[in-house]
């Protein structure tokens, strides 16, 4: 009886630990990682008014969010509903730092960050069952672009 009892018991805490770190099927995937990262496709130079693509390749997990600041830690960026060409249209207020091309005002750097959902993980907490997202962020890479004022006609 005891033995019975003991094999329940056992039975019921493998149960239990199993569920508090179950992820749901197709989870278990590798997460997203920025391979190449460029303003423009590579230009050199940009206009400070003009919209500003960042070009980027991920491999592995399709992203669901970014997020692009001239800051390497990403202090107040917020993450934006992930695009495969994200675009930034106002650069002012960005900080930036000098440029060594003729007639530039600024060279602008920024940091790309994507992240993706996963999936689902289920936990047990106080005899309570929740799901928490599971999230993987990706690498950060940077790139930089001198802006360059042009004369009015």
């Amino acid at each position: 009886m005891i033995n019975r009892a003991f094999r329940f018991l056992s039975l019921a805490v493998a149960a239990a630990v199993s569920q508090s770190a179950t992820v749901q099927p197709g989870a278990v995937r590798q997460p997203p990682v920025l391979t190449v990262f460029a303003l423009n496709d590579g230009a050199a130079t940009s206009s400070p008014d003009a919209t500003i693509v960042l070009s980027h390749t991920v491999v592995g997990t399709v992203p669901t969010s970014y997020r692009v600041s001239s800051r390497a830690d990403f202090a107040g960026a917020a993450w934006l509903p992930y695009t495969r060409r994200p675009e930034l249209v106002n650069v002012a207020g960005l900080s930036t730092l000098g440029c060594d091309v003729p007639g530039s005002v600024r060279r602008l750097r920024l940091f790309l960050q994507v992240r993706s959902t996963l999936g689902d993980e289920v936990r047990i907490v106080n005899g309570q069952r929740s799901l928490t997202p599971v999230v993987a962020e990706s690498n950060v890479l940077a790139d930089s672009i001198c802006l360059v004022a042009t004369k009015p006609e």
